[in-house]
């Protein structure tokens, strides 16, 4: 199946649920190089049948509805009680000058009958600058959304911040450089598991500066770390999961040399500890 992109120069899908109704609900981004770039529809849901026909398409995020909105991205895509929450990030305008905008967490909000509840681009009177990744639903109304909060030139730091399904802000917690390792400049986790309602793991990049390592990290809501495992370094990309046993799958690319990676798949339990993969 093609999905149409008429009037755009790319498009990519970057995440996909089945709904409680078999339909495949596909999150589409699509890019437009033109002058007209900024303000482009860009946030777009699909519906595919379980057949594989194309039912709708439809966007979300219009800069058009917003003018303090620009350059909208949504990458990550949770369902939660038949509804659907976005994120990524968008331009946003200062609130002290609406003529000027900075890059600012963005999650989007929308029911079980695909209608726009809200927009959030989060952080805006404190100006958290950067990205958002995985939603992590909480309960039935609260979420938790990964941030990499951008706090200057080099210094990134893993920002977990809470909303409820309402796109009310009810406050972010960061997980401080420090925690981890005096030395360390950066930390950022996309994607997390829970393993009680407060205590979460991750795998996560972080290092000092110039130098990227990969490993996993256990933390609370607050931002504490409870432990953390470095694995290895000069990973390009990573997925986690958990398994049918209950323990926690990642699969990392391992950048070998200028030219080739490999593929590096490994298990491991709540406490960080190596678990052999099932023989049978």
């Amino acid at each position: 199946l093609l999905i149409p992109f008429q009037g755009y120069d790319s498009g990519s899908i970057k995440d996909m649920v089945i709904n409680d109704d078999g339909d495949i609900i596909v999150l589409i981004d699509y890019l437009v190089y033109s002058v007209n770039q900024a303000t482009s529809d860009c946030v777009f849901l699909a519906a595919l049948s379980p057949e594989g026909e194309l039912m709708w398409k439809q966007v979300y995020a219009s800069p058009s509805a917003d003018p303090l909105l620009q350059h909208p991205g949504c990458f990550y895509m949770t369902y939660h009680n038949g509804e659907y929450y976005l994120s990524g990030y968008c331009y946003y305008a200062y609130p002290q000058n609406p003529t000027h905008f900075y890059l600012t967490p963005f999650f989007v909000g929308i029911n079980s009958q695909f209608q726009e509840k809200w927009i959030l681009p989060f952080g805006m009177k404190e100006l958290i600058r950067g990205r958002a990744y995985e939603i992590i639903p909480m309960n039935e109304d609260y979420l938790m959304g990964l941030v990499d909060n951008w706090k200057g030139a080099i210094e990134k730091i893993t920002t977990l911040v809470f909303f409820n399904t309402k796109g009310v802000v009810t406050g972010y917690n960061p997980i401080l450089n420090e925690s981890l390792n005096p030395d360390y400049t950066w930390n950022v986790t996309t994607t997390a598991q829970a393993i009680d309602e407060s205590v979460f793991i991750s795998a996560i990049y972080f290092g000092p500066h110039g130098k990227k390592n990969w490993g996993e990290i256990i933390y609370d809501t607050s931002g504490n770390v409870y432990n953390y495992n470095v694995t290895g370094q000069h990973e390009l990309d990573y997925k986690m999961t958990r398994t049918s046993d209950d323990n926690f799958l990642v699969g990392v690319s391992v950048k070998k040399n200028s030219n080739f990676s490999s593929v590096y798949v490994y298990k491991f339990d709540e406490n960080l500890q190596s678990v052999p993969f099932d023989s049978t």
